[in-house]
């Protein structure tokens, strides 16, 4: 990664102008304080300014209880199962469900954030990667568990730890999968850059991601996409069979369509150009990330015509997948006795 830290430090940089700077840096620390501590702001205004504060300001201290976590599951404590039902009773867990909350607020981003490798200076570069709250994880563990195993009959303990631990893991790959579409939307970028020396990525942050995160119009395609990618999750699908119950009916009912604007767009039906609304559910997919990369490269909310075909080289493809070279950080922001993570 070194060489891409260098890369952008002399050839992407970009000063993102004034108040969209004091935007930018506001969402981040906001988002990066409800990841590390469950600090519950308001999402910002992009038509109020702000500061532009120095970047070493940005982000606090890395908090108590980080770890690298794995791409593939959690490690849960011996006794995660009575730590868990404590954490379902408490109040901590209420402030995940609320629905004027972080939930609609943030929508997934209330649960975990990413933060970009672009915003990131060589002094700060250690900080960027993707954050997930153990809170958050429970927080949606618990609704996953309310709507599919309350009142379920256990045949034996066991069976009751292995269904809980699958919960706890499906509730983790939510939250993980939705930050890796943003990792690989930025690392694809990324690609573009280098082989330009031009930047895309921040002029994208400024002139079409940042102007829509919170609009009503649901035209922050990226978010959209990134609660898609939910849905078409290889491993959570795999992680429901071994559950033995249906999971996406209910994290797109119960989570999904119950967050804010662009975040319940995630059936790609508005923001978009009119021919692609009438296409049906894998072609649209395809062609909406195309009209995102069209957005980033191109730098507009509406890319001019024609439409170069990206998707034969998309986000998704195997080499940009690589997930391995995300860092992903396990906030362990919990008391011991409720805590679940290892």
């Amino acid at each position: 990664m070194e060489k891409a830290y260098e890369f952008i430090e002399y050839n992407a940089r970009y000063s993102v102008s004034g108040d969209v700077q004091g935007f930018l840096f506001e969402l981040t620390r906001r988002r990066w304080n409800l990841a590390c501590t469950d600090t519950y702001e308001s999402p910002p205004s992009f038509q109020q300014p702000y500061p532009n504060p120095a970047i070493n300001n940005l982000l606090s201290d890395p908090p108590a209880g980080l770890s690298l976590a794995n791409v593939d599951r959690l490690a849960l404590s011996k006794d995660f199962l009575e730590k868990f039902k404590n954490y379902a009773s408490s109040p901590l867990e209420a402030q995940g469900t609320e629905t004027a909350g972080k939930l609609y607020g943030y929508g997934t981003d209330g649960f975990g954030t990413y933060v970009p490798l672009h915003l990131l200076w060589p002094e700060l570069k250690n900080h960027w990667g993707i954050y997930i709250s153990e809170s958050g994880v429970l927080s949606l563990a618990v609704r996953l568990y309310q709507a599919l195993l309350a009142g379920y009959t256990f045949a034996d303990p066991e069976e009751e730890i292995k269904k809980t631990s699958l919960l706890i893991q499906i509730a983790y790959q939510v939250i993980l999968r939705h930050q890796l579409f943003h990792f690989k939307i930025e690392q694809w970028t990324l690609l573009f850059e280098f082989a330009t020396g031009r930047s895309y990525y921040l002029p994208y942050l400024q002139n079409v991601y940042l102007p829509t995160i919170y609009d009503e119009k649901d035209e922050n395609l990226e978010e959209a996409l990134a609660n898609l990618s939910i849905l078409l999750s290889k491993k959570i699908s795999k992680l429901g069979k071994e559950l033995e119950l249906e999971v996406f009916p209910f994290i797109a009912s119960d989570f999904l369509y119950r967050q804010g604007p662009n975040y319940r767009n995630f059936d790609l039906r508005r923001g978009v150009p009119s021919y692609i609304e009438k296409y049906d559910r894998d072609l649209r997919y395809r062609e909406v990330v195309n009209f995102l990369c069209n957005q980033i490269i191109q730098g507009e909310l509406k890319p001019l015509y024609p439409m170069i075909p990206y998707y034969l080289y998309p986000p998704n493809n195997n080499f940009v997948r690589a997930e391995s070279l995300c860092p992903i950080y396990l906030v362990r922001n919990l008391p011991y006795k409720v805590g679940v993570i290892t």
